[in-house]
């Protein structure tokens, strides 16, 4: 594999990451519009999950 294969995988990936977080957020702020306690609990985990802040914050 050559560094252009790379770089246009590496793309690829970061499209989908990307349009998969984008209806993520989405769906959220549909949820935030109908019960936000829910939606903050739903964001929280997903914080959580991916570590990017621990289970006591």
């Amino acid at each position: 594999m050559n560094t252009q294969d790379t770089a246009k995988a590496l793309r690829e990936y970061e499209y989908e990451f990307a349009m998969e977080l984008k209806q993520y957020v989405e769906h959220l702020r549909k949820q935030y519009k109908e019960s936000p306690e829910n939606a903050r609990k739903s964001a929280k985990m997903a914080l959580m999950r991916t570590g990017v802040i621990k289970g006591g914050v």
